[in-house]
């Protein structure tokens, strides 16, 4: 994996960490899969294959050779982390659609945000503040609003 000290490589999983964190508890897991919604883990450490073996509730192993061990992800299946919405990512571009907002007004996606998004229809979105250094995409569709297409403005305004 790409070793390097900035803070974008927060997610990155490794070295006896995951993000960023020294170990591997169930705790400090499920908090990261709230957010991030994994769907697969390949494992090739000591650390990381016990912690699989011993959480069968979350990681089902569907392959195992000799130090690489893989497993799905259970329980954290789609695209947002509050509200619901089905995303499709493409090159330079995400459709979001079937969009329920939480009780905040919001649809959060998994997705990082950054400057120069735009949106089509225009919606607003801001940069909301997780347990990551980089924020996610926050959506405020209108009443009734069920879709949006979101792509990076270049250069950004």
């Amino acid at each position: 994996y790409l070793h390097a000290a900035v803070e974008e490589n927060f997610t990155q999983i490794g070295e006896g960490k995951l993000f960023v964190e020294a170990g591997w508890s169930r705790e400090q897991f499920l908090r990261f899969a709230q957010l991030y919604r994994p769907s697969a883990l390949v494992c090739w450490s000591k650390a990381a294959r016990e912690f699989c073996r011993r959480n069968p509730d979350l990681i089902r192993i569907t392959y195992q050779d000799g130090p690489i061990l893989a497993g799905r992800v259970e329980g954290f299946g789609g695209a947002t982390i509050r509200g619901e919405a089905e995303v499709a990512a493409e090159p330079g571009r995400l459709k979001v659609r079937n969009m329920k907002p939480g009780t905040d007004g919001r649809v959060v996606l998994r997705y990082h945000h950054a400057p120069g998004l735009r949106t089509r229809p225009p919606t607003p979105i801001d940069a909301v503040q997780e347990a990551d250094p980089v924020p996610f995409i926050g959506l405020r569709p209108a009443s009734g609003q069920t879709d949006v297409d979101i792509d990076l403005a270049f250069p950004p305004r």
